[in-house]
């Protein structure tokens, strides 16, 4: 639930616009009003003009838990269902999704509580984030703790949240959840070889 904002007496809103606040602050991301959406990166003027993003200065393990986050292009990819041949340890994607993923908005509809209510959620570390064969090669967090760069349509570079979704990159939003389906159903639905890159 989000409460109305309320007049500070220096005259600013305190509430959503504080949330916007931080972000800017923390992350050195301008996010306008909830209705445009939009993201852009911000860049400190005078001296540190050229200063280059925190993406690109830090490793994995150097990051605040906010700049962590900010990685995520939001393509749900992490969050599909996904096949493994024990033999050929081929990895292989189905249309199907975790069962706390809102398939429409590309996110988990229980962040914060994934790992208690899915137990074999795995949780990206920055440790492991090179080593997870089923991680999509557009990751973030697999891409730099590789050493590679962020892709071009990534939302940190172009500013805009809707740029993974728009450039092809995000999960259908035609996933079927999990709990629609029995193991064996679940099983004949693989469709595509996700490549370890």
């Amino acid at each position: 639930m989000i409460n109305k904002p309320e007049t500070k007496p220096d005259g600013s809103k305190q509430g959503i616009s504080t949330i916007f606040e931080i972000v800017r602050d923390r992350l050195g991301v301008v996010v306008t009003e909830p209705s445009k959406q939009k993201l852009r990166n911000t860049k400190p003027k005078g001296d540190q003009e050229n200063a280059q993003p925190y993406w690109k200065t830090k490793k994995l393990s150097e990051m605040t838990k906010a700049e962590w986050e900010s990685l995520c292009d939001g393509c749900g990819k992490c969050c599909m269902v996904l096949i493994e041949d024990d033999e050929t340890e081929t990895i292989w994607e189905t249309d199907v999704a975790c069962r706390l993923y809102d398939a429409d908005k590309r996110v988990c509809t229980d962040y914060s509580n994934r790992h208690r209510r899915v137990p074999d959620c795995v949780r990206l570390t920055p440790e492991n984030a090179s080593a997870l064969p089923w991680m999509p090669e557009t990751c973030a967090y697999r891409r730099i703790a590789r050493g590679q760069s962020l892709p071009e349509w990534h939302p940190l570079v172009t500013g805009d949240p809707q740029s993974t979704a728009r450039a092809g990159a995000a999960a259908s939003k035609f996933l079927i959840s999990e709990d629609a389906l029995d193991e064996e159903e679940i099983f004949s639905r693989k469709s595509i070889e996700r490549p370890d890159v």
